[in-house]
């Protein structure tokens, strides 16, 4: 078994379930890890829950949780969740409770990040 597959086993995560959405290519699979990481969704939720712009927020929550569900990266999308359901509806959420949420999501793909480092993979 790969390192990083191993790695991710460890945390939690479902990439067996998830490698059948890759037709079972682990190579693709560890390539998308990479893009994922580094998705501008990321930033983008960051910036808009700063600026209170709960709409856009949560679009961009919601593209996270697609791409974190489709991976099995299963820490991150319990925490990109709770972001994104309050965020659905139409209520004003409590901005500081999604900050640090947003935060932890940070924390989990900085985790993700030096899994993949840790594993020595490299960027295809």
């Amino acid at each position: 078994m790969r390192e990083i597959l191993r790695k991710l086993d460890e945390w939690g995560c479902d990439w067996k379930g998830a490698l059948g959405r890759f037709l079972g290519d682990e190579d693709l699979y560890v390539s998308c890890l990479f893009m994922l990481i580094e998705d501008p969704a990321f930033e983008r939720l960051g910036e808009e829950l700063r600026k209170n712009r709960t709409g856009d927020a949560f679009s961009s929550a919601h593209t996270l949780k697609g791409a974190i569900a489709n991976m099995g990266i299963t820490p991150m999308f319990d925490t990109v969740t709770k972001l994104v359901e309050p965020l659905r509806r139409e209520e004003q959420p409590d901005l500081q409770r999604l900050l640090s949420l947003y935060r932890q999501l940070l924390d989990e793909n900085g985790h993700l990040k030096e899994l993949l480092a840790a594993s020595g993979e490299e960027r295809p």
